[in-house]
């Protein structure tokens, strides 16, 4: 089989050392479709280097596949063990293996089937989205096989956290490094240097060889950490024993924690900003170096940021088509603009996506005035668009732990707040820029954590004449009928911009509420909440309140001391920081709704069925399971048979408190 997205002979410097094996091709099945790889890929690398980037239809619209919305996987027979669900994009391809999405698929025709059976099927995974992703982290709940001890855990393998090891080494301290990437380095050689500074490649080289010679620093790759709880960062990757791939859950235990996730890549908000063709560059730099990945012959690339110009740069270098580069600034000044005007390519500035819309394989491509909005005359038509929309830093973990989070306006991004005893941050999540400033931040992070002191960290920037600063995330409008939604960030919980209220008779019908309501009684991912301050859908003074409350991860619920448990079990749960959230006595509830509805967990629960404002709930989902749904709420507010209403979006569902499960 035709792997159609994958570059046969890479140019560009950046993608001439990629970690698969041409030479080693790799067979595999994935819901009964046979699919060919080689060594080196996971099994999302694979999908997509064999055209499947379509994980199904989200309201009415295909739905891109990638890192953020792939589906959890499972050796056929294990599907229907958590515990044996695998990450896709960590998992390797294996000769032979047989592998299981872990989620309902949508019913498909027997004409469908034979199609799938021949490998026939359009490029989608076809999985049943009417109620959204599947959970994404099924093995959360799950016990750490492995458990370790360190004195310094570290998460992030880039520059501050490569160095942030070494210096816990050369205090005699014993550190372990969790990188979810194959190899260390992060995105420093998408980045850049300043003037001044070593290649990243070769300080990156220096690191690496510096950590090889240290038996105090253990690494863990292609390893990711996804929940932080009493003193424990926990993690999941994939081991091959025997040929045969395993998820295998590790918790390390340390007294001192860094924090050096980088930042995630904001996605600017237009309709059609997640269908299939349109990438992140960060992700398009990292599918590209690490497994050979483009899609089609042509790109279009939008950039509010400097580095976004790399990627039509290195794919020129590629050969690849470069239609047009646009950006929103009025006039932005960069080395990598230069390069690109050396390459002559159209160039466009002042103008923002309006937006994209999906043409057999292609995408076409709209634009409109970036200050007044006014469509703009033309478009363009491209296999695949990347886009920049600015960076924000990843304090998944952080906000997890318990941590609080503020809107910092001079940087137009989340940012911690308080402290956490024992807990730093470093590199980019901490807001350095350059090599040498999170080399430095990662080495002042150990002495920080170990002296109590924080010292001077420089931080060499490009003068603004030469380098513009970066822009803010742009925003076009809510799509509008017929439209692909326009979400608010990369991820499983797809929350889109809200329509514009309605008017009239619809709105009588509809019983339409403001907009803001969509995003402000919702879970969201970390950067889906940094997407809604910016959009103006919640005030920058509720950010922490919207983090707290909306940035849910469903974990084994342990219970505060002196908890106990009448009737059922207690099920998945919220993090550490809603103990309490609803009073001291606050009661697990199973709850009858009165229309057949999946509630998400961190849809709110009010008395009344007029209320929105998250400071006036009196509970919150915990999950779902069949028709119940089992929602924390406050003791003294309602009793066994009262009615209380579970807003998800524009909605006020009444449901009935059918069963007590677990109080303080």
């Amino acid at each position: 089989m035709t792997q159609p997205n994958r570059m046969p002979s890479p140019h560009a410097a950046d993608f001439s050392a990629p970690q698969i094996d041409p030479a080693a091709p790799v067979t595999f099945r994935l819901d009964g479709r046979r699919l060919t790889g080689f060594a080196g890929d996971t099994v999302l690398s694979a999908l997509l280097a064999n055209g499947i980037d379509i994980v199904g239809i989200h309201m009415g619209h295909p739905l891109a596949l990638d890192e953020t919305t792939a589906p959890p996987i499972a050796l056929k027979g294990n599907e229907g063990q958590p515990d044996l669900s695998m990450p896709m994009a960590l998992c390797p391809i294996v000769e032979g293996a047989e592998f299981i999405t872990c989620a309902p698929k949508r019913i498909r025709t027997t004409l469908g089937k034979t199609l799938g059976a021949l490998g026939t099927l359009p490029a989608s995974l076809d999985l049943d989205l009417a109620r959204g992703l599947p959970p994404v982290m099924p093995w959360i709940a799950g016990t750490p096989e492995v458990r370790v001890s360190a004195d310094v855990a570290i998460v992030g393998g880039g520059l501050a956290g490569m160095a942030a090891a070494l210096r816990a080494c050369a205090r005699g301290a014993r550190a372990v490094l969790i990188e979810r990437a194959p190899r260390l380095g992060g995105l420093a050689e998408y980045f850049g240097k300043v003037e001044g500074e070593a290649t990243p490649r070769d300080m990156i080289g220096t690191l690496v060889g510096d950590l090889a010679g240290h038996e105090d620093a253990a690494l863990y790759l292609g390893t990711e950490a996804f929940d932080l709880v009493d003193g424990q960062v926990h993690a999941i990757r994939v081991v091959v024993e025997n040929g045969i791939p395993r998820p295998q859950r590790i918790a390390v235990g340390a007294r001192h924690i860094v924090l050096a996730t980088g930042e995630d890549e904001r996605l600017p908000i237009f309709p059609g900003n997640r269908l299939p063709g349109v990438f992140r560059s960060a992700f398009a730099w990292r599918m590209a170096s690490r497994y050979s990945l483009w899609r089609g012959a042509s790109a279009h690339v939008h950039s509010t940021t400097n580095a976004g110009y790399r990627m039509a740069l290195l794919g020129a270098d590629c050969g690849k088509e470069i239609r047009r580069a646009s950006d929103p600034r009025g006039n932005p000044q960069t080395r990598f603009i230069e390069f690109a005007k050396a390459y002559g390519f159209p160039l466009g500035w002042g103008v923002r996506i309006d937006a994209v819309t999906a043409r057999d394989r292609g995408l076409a491509i709209r634009h409109a005035d970036a200050a007044t909005g006014r469509p703009a005359q033309g478009g363009v038509e491209a296999d695949g668009l990347m886009v920049s929309g600015g960076w924000q830093p990843d304090l998944t973990l952080w906000l997890r732990a318990g941590g609080k989070a503020q809107w910092q306006a001079s940087r137009e991004c989340l940012v911690p707040k308080g402290h956490m005893a024992g807990v730093v941050f470093a590199g980019s999540a901490a807001g350095y820029k350059s090599q040498t400033g999170c080399v430095q931040s990662g080495e002042a992070a150990i002495d920080a954590l170990f002296s109590g002191r924080m010292r001077d960290i420089s931080d060499p920037q490009i003068a603004p004449v030469f380098e513009t600063p970066d822009g803010p995330l742009t925003i076009a409008r809510p799509a509008q009928r017929g439209e692909p939604p326009a979400y608010l960030a990369p991820g499983a919980t797809l929350n889109a911009l809200p329509a514009p209220r309605e008017t009239g008779l619809r709105a009588i019908f509809l019983r339409a509420g403001p907009p803001s309501q969509a995003v402000t009684d919702r879970a969201l991912a970390p950067l889906e909440a940094a997407s809604a301050v910016h959009a103006g859908l919640v005030p920058t003074e509720a950010a922490s309140l919207l983090c707290r409350e909306r940035v849910i991860l469903p974990r084994g619920f342990p219970g505060p001391p002196g908890t106990r448990t009448t009737g059922a079990p207690m099920p998945d749960a919220l993090p550490a920081f809603l103990f309490g959230r609803f009073g001291a006595r606050q009661t697990l509830w199973t709850l009858t709704p009165a229309a057949k509805r999946a509630f998400g967990p961190g849809c709110m629960v009010f008395v009344n069925s007029d209320d929105a404002d998250p400071a006036q709930a009196i509970g919150v989902v915990v999950s779902q399971e069949g028709p119940a749904t089992q929602a924390l709420i406050g003791t003294g507010y309602l009793k066994r048979g009262d009615t209380a209403f579970i807003r998800d979006g524009l909605v006020a569902v009444p449901a009935t408190l059918a069963e007590r499960i677990k109080s303080d």
